[in-house]
């Protein structure tokens, strides 16, 4: 959804949002991120707002999925998502799994958002 937002080749972005999928009925709500510097300033409500627009006029009947990090999961119910108990999200990467400093650094990552700090 490229638009007068988009940043031209020379600038720099601060926040995205992305969907995923068929472009009917299965898509997936990703890489929704704002620089640190820019947060608290509604840019995601902005992106998340014009992402379930353009799903609302051009998918209207697509199940929308997404995982949600715990910093996003206050945000994403304003905008008509609901949690999808019992069920668990689940991933596969290798290169994750195989390798546990990543892993190791990737554990801390959670512990510390959980605890509700910004690593």
């Amino acid at each position: 959804m490229l638009n007068s937002t988009t940043p031209s080749p020379t600038g720099h972005a601060v926040a995205m949002g992305r969907l995923i999928g068929d472009g009917a009925l299965f898509l997936q709500l990703v890489d929704v991120a704002v620089h640190p510097d820019h947060q608290k300033k509604g840019l995601g409500k902005r992106i998340m707002g014009l992402l379930v627009e353009y799903v609302d006029e051009h998918a209207p009947h697509a199940y929308v999925s997404l995982v949600a990090d715990p910093m996003g999961q206050e945000l994403y119910p304003k905008f008509g998502f609901e949690d999808v108990r019992p069920g668990v999200g689940m991933f596969r990467c290798r290169r994750i799994q195989e390798n546990r400093e990543f892993k190791r650094k990737r554990e801390e990552t959670i512990k510390g958002l959980m605890r509700g700090g910004n690593e």
